[in-house]
């Protein structure tokens, strides 16, 4: 029709422009101005190019640290090329209404000094990375919803490990934060933000175009994607714009997913009755109430008086579905599978 298509950005109180970015922009100064290990930059660089597509499922940056390793200034700076706001990062969200007004109102969740999530808390930061809704009773009204759309990029901190729960986990990318050996001062690193940004955008945008450029042509076998599937790709595919070996992405991807896998069995009781109770060449096809049994007698009252400990079978049966594709990776197999008369059966094994 020769009509010019017209597209509608929408901008909150709060946004603040991007960078402008120049030609043959350099990525090395992004990484002089954060403390992100050099093992962990082509994580975040994926991470970083994967918040530029609107319609794939994101990951969720997770960065921990010790206090004073720059947790809170690294987050910053990512922000910067990203979703620049008038409040780069924000405290604990009080519910998760405020989670989703919070991603409604911007591109790019970011919070801060993180001790942990509630469950209510992990489930909606999923729905979110991947997309979906939130709905409540609109205020004065007695009938009418209001409802939250949102789908966007996370990114949090805190000193320890905030991603727990396995659903969440699938989805995090945890990069932790070396000591600072070398410090400067807050006026000095913000001029040279200003200073540099206009080259590490400049250089992100060529990464970018010229990932996107090769995408098309990645072909990964799919037993070996994760359930990133998308963002493993991009990586992929960015990784070999950058000149390295086909797979090295994806490697890196995997095991740096099999580390955080590790993480949250360490700190689950069940995960770690199961796995012992499996590495001692032991398998269990039957009830979730036998099971639990095998287990209690197993630990010996080691884990009973842990309140994270099941005290029934239900609860045995709500932990194993949630452990399940975490174990899987480490080769068991746990799973729920069906009511008979005596109860909920399952089977714990060793995979083949």
């Amino acid at each position: 029709s020769g009509r010019v298509p017209l597209f509608k950005f929408i901008r909150s109180a709060n946004a603040r422009p991007l960078p402008l970015p120049i030609v043959d922009g350099s990525l090395k100064h992004l990484f002089e101005l954060t403390n992100i290990p050099e093992s962990d930059h082509l994580l975040v660089l994926a991470w970083m190019l994967e918040c530029f597509r609107p319609d794939t499922p994101y990951p969720v940056l997770e960065i921990t640290g010790e206090q004073g390793s720059a947790k809170s200034t690294t987050q910053e700076v990512l922000r910067c090329f990203i979703d620049p706001n008038r409040v780069m990062l924000r405290a604990r969200p009080k519910s998760v209404e405020d989670v989703y007004v919070a991603a409604v109102n911007s591109h790019l969740i970011s919070f801060e000094n993180l001790s942990g999530l509630s469950p209510e808390m992990s489930d909606a930061l999923c729905v979110i990375a991947t997309g979906g809704g939130f709905a409540a009773r609109t205020l004065y009204t007695n009938t009418e919803e209001t409802v939250l759309s949102a789908h966007a990029p996370i990114i949090l901190n805190g000193i320890n490990q905030i991603a727990t729960r396995p659903d969440l986990i699938d989805r995090v990318i945890s990069i932790d934060l070396p000591v600072i050996t070398q410090r400067i001062d807050e006026n000095e690193h913000q001029k040279k933000l200003e200073e540099l940004s206009p080259s590490i955008f400049g250089g992100i945008l060529d990464l970018f175009s010229k990932t996107l450029e090769i995408l098309p042509s990645i072909d990964i076998d799919p037993e070996k994607l994760p359930r990133m599937a998308d963002f493993t790709k991009l990586g992929e595919a960015m990784s070999q714009t950058m000149g390295n070996h086909p797979g090295t992405f994806l490697n890196l991807y995997i095991e740096r997913r099999k580390e955080s896998v590790l993480n949250i069995l360490d700190s689950s009781p069940v995960a770690k009755a199961i796995t012992g109770f499996v590495n001692s060449e032991k398998s269990h096809v039957g009830t979730v109430a036998d099971l639990l049994g095998r287990l209690n007698s197993e630990v010996r009252g080691f884990f009973e008086e842990d309140t994270l400990w099941p005290k029934s079978a239900r609860g045995l049966a709500n932990e194993m579905r949630r452990l399940a594709p975490a174990l899987r990776q480490l080769g068991i197999v746990c799973e729920v599978t069906k009511r008979k008369r005596d109860g909920v059966w399952c089977e714990v094994k060793k995979c083949k």
